[in-house]
């Protein structure tokens, strides 16, 4: 049976909660490139009613590999606001759904042929385990898009990957 246990339905219990995250994740490119990528991720998320919270995501990403015979080295900073979705409580366990769109900068073009500055938008699903004092491991897994949104340049070289991030959270 499917029940919420007392410490996660009191962090999320009338909303006016929040929730904090710091996790690393790892992306691959999923068409036709080899690019790659490690980050560091902080998610904020404040809990508007039960379940369901708004927040920022601020992440570093460093990219690297080739597209096309073409080098893609560079490292982005991102700012999304995002909304989190805590579909099922069970146990100490959480089990959540998200979604972002924000832009970030980048120390060179990218992708290739691309521009620094892009939008980004990403889709996913994770969960949480409660450690014990209000600390959680949080995992997840994304579908992540950057692009220049096309008419800053001709192509609109856009990367599609898929992220899975670790992490804690209080």
């Amino acid at each position: 049976m499917l029940t919420s246990i007392p410490a996660i339905a009191e962090l999320h219990k009338d909303g006016g909660d929040t929730e904090l995250n710091l996790l690393l994740e790892r992306g691959v490119e999923l068409e036709g490139g080899e690019i790659r990528f490690l980050g560091v991720r902080g998610e904020y998320n404040y809990f508007v009613t039960q379940g369901f919270g708004i927040g920022l995501t601020a992440a570093i990403r460093s990219f690297s590999g080739a597209r096309q015979g073409e080098t893609a080295e560079a490292t982005s900073v991102s700012l999304t606001y995002n909304v989190r979705w805590v579909a099922l409580t069970y146990r100490k366990i959480k089990i959540f759904f998200d979604a972002g769109l924000g832009g970030n900068v980048s120390s060179t073009s990218f992708p290739p042929q691309g521009t620094k500055y892009n939008a980004e938008y990403f889709f996913g699903v994770g969960g949480s385990r409660l450690l014990g004092l209000g600390t959680t491991f949080t995992f997840g897994a994304r579908l992540f898009h950057i692009s220049n949104g096309r008419g800053l340049v001709p192509d609109n070289p856009a990367l599609d990957a898929a992220i899975v991030s670790v992490g804690v959270g209080w």
